[in-house]
């Protein structure tokens, strides 16, 4: 099952009529802008995606709101959690080793500050990992989401350096686009 289909599952969405997630200009890999607020500029290019909303069979608009359940997008080990600009990230390193020996990470950001799971432990696809968090904010208004990266980490990297800064630096860090897996 992909990503996308288990965070549905996780949280009884089908239940609600979800027929598929909506992004908006800024949620995508990539995007330039941001999609809350007044769409200012991102000082780099997303290095994910944001799930938020969701269309219904009614022809609706669903959220996925505070405190709805995570999954592991793959078999994984908890390597790292930190505070990030809404709530906590969180970092699995998963059994892919690539080029020049890079370990395959899945990155969870905006999770409430208590998760299910901690360092060093083991989880399978689809295990629960933690929830979304309320998002909290100075000035800013945004909805609650769950930003997913997908990346080849360097082995170099030590577990207490994995943050966002990382996806500044190509030689440390290659971004993927979690869609397309």
């Amino acid at each position: 099952m992909r990503f996308d289909e288990m965070l549905a599952a996780a949280n009884g969405l089908p239940a609600k009529g979800f027929v598929r997630w909506v992004f908006a200009d800024g949620m995508a890999f990539g995007a330039e802008c941001q999609w809350w607020g007044g769409r200012a500029r991102r000082a780099a290019p997303h290095e994910g995606v944001d799930f938020c909303w969701y269309e219904t069979a009614a022809g609706g608009l669903g959220e996925l709101a505070a405190g709805s359940l995570v999954p592991a997008a793959m078999d994984g080990v908890v390597i790292h959690s930190h505070a990030d600009f809404l709530g906590r990230s969180l970092w699995l390193r998963h059994a892919a080793v690539g080029a020049e020996g890079r370990f395959l990470y899945s990155v969870y950001g905006h999770l409430a500050p208590d998760c299910f799971v901690a360092p060093g432990e083991e989880v399978s696809a689809g295990a629960i990992i933690g929830v979304v968090a309320q998002p909290v904010r100075a000035g800013k208004t945004i909805a609650p989401h769950l930003h997913l990266t997908v990346a080849w980490v360097a082995n170099t990297v030590a577990s207490a350096d994995l943050d966002w800064s990382l996806a500044r630096n190509t030689e440390l860090m290659e971004l993927l686009d979690p869609l397309s897996l």
